[in-house]
């Protein structure tokens, strides 16, 4: 509050009221701090204290988050959530192969205690846990399979026709197909590139056995 003195007539000073006001940006008014390290510190000890005590083996950690094996090859991953509107929980999920299925996890208050917490996370997150474990266990194995298969299809194609050029997917397991690059039709304008719908492997390299000592297919 200010005063103002009028010189003259023995006025009383009058008291002039200054009302100011003050807008900050809507981001400022919106935006929530950021959670302090001591948070992430606090969040850390009781997800090791919750696999702990759930007899989970740690297999890794970072500052803000842990994952471990709670039954041989079946994982759960847990991290401090620091966004709304799960902003101060837990979030605890299943994961194979840094491959997180977050659908399937939870959500939990990071100030419950590590009993409560550890009956949830095997109530809520174990099944889930199992099942996505086990398909992502068997798809990487059939993968796997199927990248060993087309590896060893490839070296027995050029055997017979030299060296194919290197291109991804050329030999392709789940349906059987296969692009042979190596034998474009070549014309002024255009290249014509088929795929063959292989149903019986041997009978295909007989195929291509032949073809391959055909003069007449341009090399």
């Amino acid at each position: 509050m200010k005063h103002r003195h009028f010189a003259g007539n023995g006025c009383r000073a009058i008291p002039l009221i200054h009302m100011t006001t003050s807008a900050s940006p809507t981001n400022e008014i919106l935006a929530l701090p950021e959670p302090s390290d001591d948070a992430f510190s606090s969040a850390f000890r009781t997800i090791i204290g919750v696999f702990n005590h759930l007899g989970a083996r740690i297999t890794r950690t970072t500052p803000h988050s842990v994952t471990a094996e709670i039954q041989p090859d079946i994982f759960i991953y847990a991290a401090l959530r620091t966004y709304n509107p799960n902003r101060g929980k837990i979030h605890w999920m299943p994961i194979y192969a840094n491959r997180t299925h977050g659908d399937e996890g939870c959500y939990l208050a990071a100030n419950r205690p590590i009993e409560a917490l550890a009956r949830e996370v095997r109530r809520r997150v174990y099944p889930a846990a199992i099942v996505w474990c086990k398909e992502q266990r068997e798809t990487l194995h059939r993968l796997k399979e199927a990248e060993l298969v087309g590896e060893h299809r490839r070296a027995q194609l050029e055997t017979i026709l030299g060296a194919l050029q290197d291109r991804e997917g050329e030999i392709i397991n789940g349906d059987y197909s296969l692009k042979l690059s190596k034998y474009e039709l070549e014309h002024p304008e255009h290249s014509i590139r088929a795929t063959i719908t292989v149903r019986n492997w041997n009978c295909f390299l007989s195929v291509a056995k032949l073809l391959a000592e055909d003069k007449r297919l341009s090399k």
